[in-house]
């Protein structure tokens, strides 16, 4: 795949595990869109480096996947990152390819999708603050 910004996001899931080459050029859907006041990347790192945890939820055993999925909703949005759940909720308005990009991975392990689009970015670093623990094998 030559533009990654041309690959629907259900593309991305729905991939196989040989790799995205073979995903179709579609319609463009994703790229940067117009964030709200106060909801750039550096307010969301601002927001992050003050506070210790920004999830209410924290879990020292490991989360079933099945946790996950009942965390599904914009006011309520969990997902998995290279086998860490993420309480991605407060992070949805910051998300610079916009709320619905983001929203729609929630309940989901969406590592596949982060590193199709952003693979180069230290998801760890920016998300650090809303880790809730580790997936269950």
């Amino acid at each position: 795949v030559k533009d990654r910004n041309q690959v629907p996001l259900k593309k991305v899931m729905e991939a196989s595990d040989d790799g995205f080459e073979q995903l179709p050029l579609t319609r463009q859907w994703r790229g940067k869109v117009p964030l709200g006041r106060g909801f750039s990347q550096m307010d969301w790192m601002r927001l992050a480096s003050r506070s210790d945890s920004l999830t209410p939820h924290r879990s020292a055993a490991p989360i079933p996947m099945d946790e996950v999925r009942r965390h599904a909703t914009p006011d309520d949005a969990w997902c998995v990152l290279r086998g860490v759940v993420y309480d991605i909720t407060p992070y949805l308005h910051y998300h610079p390819g916009g709320f619905e990009s983001i929203a729609s991975v929630a309940g989901t392990d969406a590592t596949r999708v982060f590193e199709f689009y952003h693979k180069w970015v230290n998801y760890h670093a920016m998300l650090e603050k809303c880790a809730i623990g580790i997936l269950a094998a």
